[in-house]
């Protein structure tokens, strides 16, 4: 941050010395405020639900297309559909996972060491993360706690149901998109099966 102070005061005393550099100056400002405004408004209006309002209509024609069509499944039940909003976010995904499991858990996640999972935490953190990835050896799973409740898997790890089996874990969940299966649950066989009240 310092060497951009330190190159930009002199270029700043340049800028105001004459007015029409500070004109030029000020509409460049404007500019660039406005397109990181307009941003902004998209990613609250597809956060917040609000992409159908009027006012919000025109500034998604000017962004890039970030719906994404997304099929998931509870063990046993039909496929349901789920129309995303935020293509580069597991967070809806993450938020019709938790409304089927019992809180607060204890959570292995299975996914690179940049991969999302803090919303695996639930609401007011109630629930225990712990990672199973080496993040010295991203092809190497660690071995998980005895006192793990669920398994979760993205990404290029959703395929690892042979594995968790093998270590008393079975499929209860599955999350899959235009490209294949982008998240998969896995419950600790014997485990107590009661489910939030209202879900499932």
């Amino acid at each position: 941050m310092c060497p951009f102070l330190i190159a930009g005061g002199p270029l700043c005393g340049l800028l105001f010395g004459k007015r029409w550099l500070r004109m030029a100056a000020l509409g460049l400002l404007v500019v660039s405020s406005a397109m990181f405004f307009t941003l902004w408004l998209g990613n609250v209006s597809r956060r917040l639900g609000w992409g159908d309002k009027e006012a919000f209509k025109l500034i998604a024609r000017l962004q890039n297309h970030h719906e994404l069509a997304v099929q998931y499944q509870w063990d046993g039940q039909a496929v349901c559909r789920l129309k995303m909003q935020e293509d580069y976010t597991f967070r809806e995904i993450y938020e019709k996972l938790l409304e089927g499991l019992r809180q607060p858990c204890s959570i292995g996640f299975v996914g690179f060491m940049n991969a999302e999972c803090v919303y695996l935490f639930g609401r007011q953190f109630q629930n225990r993360v712990v990672p199973l990835v080496d993040s010295r050896a991203f092809d190497r799973i660690l071995e998980p706690p005895a006192d793990l409740d669920f398994l979760i898997a993205v990404d290029k790890f959703a395929g690892m149901s042979a594995w968790a089996a093998a270590h008393g874990f079975q499929q209860v969940f599955e999350a899959t998109g235009p490209n294949g299966v982008l998240l998969v649950a896995l419950e600790k066989k014997g485990a107590d099966k009661q489910q939030n009240p209202n879900q499932r």
